[in-house]
This record gives C-alpha cells, sequence and structure tokens, in this order.
C-alpha cells in the first residue's frame, strides 16, 4: 500500500500522449530554468537528513516539499514526492536512519513508512489547490481585461498596454483608431444579434490584416483602437487601408441566408518615437482623424505624422 500511495499520484497527473499537450517540453524547460530554489533546498533537505540521521529525519524535506508544492505544477511536484518517499524508504532499509540501533518493533516500522508516504500526500495537495488557484486567477484577470464579445482587450487593459509599449519602445509607432460606419442602422435594422455578429466578424478579419506584435482592443460600442510597432507613416496608412479593404469588400454572414455589409473609417497617427504621457494625445488626434474620415463621407483613411 505504501508503493501504491507513492506511485499513484504521479500515474493520475501524468500529462496525456495524444499530442493536446503539446506545450509539456515547454514547461519542462520554464521548470528548469526559472525555479531553482526549492529544487535546491529539497537536496540539501535530503542530504541533511542522511547525514544527521535518526528516525526525525524523514521529516526534514516536508518544508522544501510544501514550497515545491507551491511553486511547481501537479506532475512535477508528484515526481519530487515519490523521489522523496524512495529516499525515506531506502534509509529507513538500509538503516542510515538509525533504525537499526533502535530496535524498532514491526508496528514501528510500519508506522514510519505509512508516515513516509503520508507525508508525500500534504504537497500534492497544495499543489492541487494552488494550480487551481492559479487558473482561477488567470481566468479572472482574462475576463476583466478583454472584451467578452470579441475576446480583444477592453479599453482600460488596452490603455495599459499601449502606456506600457509607448513607455518602452525607442523606435516609431502607429496608432489607428477604427470605427464602424453607421453601425447603429445595422442593430436597427437587422437586431443586436446581428450587429454582435458583425463585431466578431470585424475583429477576425483585423486580426488577421495586422503584423504581428499589434494591439487591438475595444475602445467601445464599435470602435477599435491598433497600435502598431515599428512602423513609419507610410507603412501605417497602408496597413490602415488594408484594414477598410478587408472590412468593406466582402460582406458579413448574418444567419439565415442574410449578409450585412458594412464599412470603416480610420484615422491614423504615426510618431517617431513614443512615450506613456503621450498616449492621450495620440488617442485624441486619431479619434479626430476618424470623424474626420467619416465627415468626409466615409469609408475612408485619414492620416497625419507627429513627430
Amino acid at each position: 500500500m505504501v508503493n501504491y500511495i507513492s506511485f499513484l499520484p504521479v500515474v493520475l497527473s501524468a500529462p496525456k500522449l495524444d499530442g493536446t499537450h503539446t506545450d509539456f517540453p515547454a514547461r519542462i524547460r520554464q521548470f528548469w530554468q526559472e525555479k531553482w530554489a526549492p529544487l535546491i533546498l529539497l537536496l540539501v533537505s535530503c542530504i541533511a537528513g542522511t547525514l544527521v540521521g535518526g528516525p526525525g529525519a524523514i521529516a526534514f524535506p516536508v518544508p522544501a516539499l510544501l514550497w515545491c508544492g507551491l511553486v511547481y505544477p501537479v506532475f512535477p511536484t508528484t515526481i519530487l514526492t515519490l523521489c522523496i518517499g524512495v529516499w525515506g524508504l531506502v534509509i529507513l532499509s538500509n538503516g542510515l536512519g538509525d533504525s537499526a540501533s533502535l530496535q524498532l518493533d514491526v508496528m514501528t516500522l510500519v508506522s514510519i513508512r505509512l508516515g513516509i508516504s503520508l507525508v508525500a500526500l500534504a504537497p500534492i495537495m497544495l499543489s492541487c489547490v494552488t494550480q487551481n488557484r492559479n487558473a482561477l486567477v488567470g481566468r479572472l484577470q482574462y475576463l476583466a481585461t478583454h472584451d467578452q464579445l470579441t475576446n480583444v482587450l477592453n479599453r482600460n487593459a488596452f490603455r495599459e498596454e499601449a502606456a506600457r509599449r509607448l513607455a518602452l519602445g525607442t523606435s516609431g509607432f502607429a496608432l489607428l483608431m477604427v470605427d464602424l460606419d453607421d453601425f447603429k442602422a445595422v442593430n436597427d435594422t437587422h437586431g443586436h444579434a446581428t450587429g454582435d455578429t458583425v463585431l466578431v466578424n470585424f475583429v477576425h478579419r483585423v486580426k488577421n490584416t495586422l503584423p504581428p506584435g499589434s494591439l487591438l482592443g475595444r475602445m467601445g460600442g464599435e470602435e477599435f483602437a491598433v497600435l502598431i510597432p515599428d512602423c513609419r507613416q507610410v507603412d501605417a496608412v497602408a496597413e490602415a487601408e488594408n484594414i477598410r479593404q478587408s472590412v468593406g469588400t466582402e460582406p458579413v454572414p448574418a444567419g439565415d441566408g442574410k449578409e450585412v455589409r458594412v464599412t470603416a473609417s480610420l484615422g491614423v497617427v504615426a510618431v517617431e518615437h513614443g512615450d506613456a504621457d503621450s498616449l492621450d494625445t495620440l488617442l485624441a488626434e486619431a479619434d479626430r482623424l476618424c470623424y474626420l474620415a467619416k465627415k468626409r463621407g466615409r469609408n475612408r483613411v485619414e492620416a497625419i505624422e507627429e513627430t
């Protein structure tokens, strides 16, 4: 039973080998590169327990195991607890913990063996709770920073990330403000469900158009903002034209055989270098240009360069 208690958590928590956990090698690399301290403490505890000896030696690794349970995922934690369980049983069997000189009776040995196995369960339980908590926190953080309909960054999250990138960046940036034309008419004519479909389809088209590393956020309603790094004025206008064409060239399937044709107006601001303090100014200027594009007939791009 002691062996089952040691091996069963490893079997139950082992990653599947059906290809669904393709990031497992990356997790192993992260395990070894970023989280050495608990493992080192665990090794030191085992060495100290071996050198000091005595029945209490099997409890030496417990603090380190609890730390491992807080830091590592469940499967690595089960591997470590298995190793510690084997280590404790080896010490007990070979008399390295002075068990031979103590002349322990059978029931005492059984109690110590069970204690070794049960000690290993505590860090596994802690790791399970911690992993579930981290998953829940990650989910809550995602919901707090993303628009629930389109799954892009919401207004506050976009502003925070854009400000961070502007503060860190040394090269040029382009800020685009994108607004769907006559979107209220779509909702009034076809219903809000169709309007939601249009927004989701719009975001999908924009994502397929933007270069890697771009930031897309929903500022409210049918208005979106895009931050493109390493982008000059001429490239920013070209990217904006690509977005405009991708939105307006093909109608959006709206269900029940219906199709809705929408267009977009865009305001573009390009800067040679940015800082976090200039974000509000850039957003205001891009929004002004977007309004100008609507005023001049919609379905167009208006741009100005700021240095």
